[in-house]
């Protein structure tokens, strides 16, 4: 059996953050789903969490990430132009998984297409530098 050939182009690092989610209506007669949830894993383009609601694929989410830090970090950067308020990133992105996992809950893939680059870079460096060794994972993303 041949190797399967890997597609990601971003290590995902195995990551529980704390982050608040809301499904963008598409329209008025259209309810927003709003959900608390943590993150099992991300990466500079997406994010895998736990849902006690179920999206579809396909679905435009607004994910608020809380990332201790995140501020001093970004200004620490020096990227001019680049900056953050408070430790608080908010990014919106597609629905491209979603799988019933243990206990009823589902696990929800997102794709964040519309991220800037330099959001990326630093997205994946702070995640990357803030998680213990033993804690990453080396699957490419």
């Amino acid at each position: 059996m041949a190797a399967q050939q890997e597609r990601r182009k971003y290590i995902r690092v195995n990551s529980h953050y704390l982050i608040h989610c809301e499904r963008n209506a598409v329209s008025p007669a259209e309810t927003s789903r709003v959900l608390d949830s943590f993150t099992k894993n991300v990466s500079a383009e997406g994010m895998l969490f736990v849902s006690a609601s179920k999206y579809s694929v396909g679905d435009s989410l607004t994910v608020d990430f809380k990332f201790p830090g995140w501020k001093l970090f970004v200004d620490g950067l020096g990227i001019e132009g680049f900056g953050a308020k408070d430790d608080t990133q908010s990014l919106t992105g597609l629905v491209t998984r979603v799988e019933l996992a243990e206990g009823g809950s589902y696990d929800v893939g997102v794709h964040f297409p519309l991220a800037e680059k330099n959001l990326r870079w630093a997205f994946m460096k702070y995640i990357y530098e803030s998680v213990p060794k033993d804690e990453k994972g080396e699957r490419r993303d």
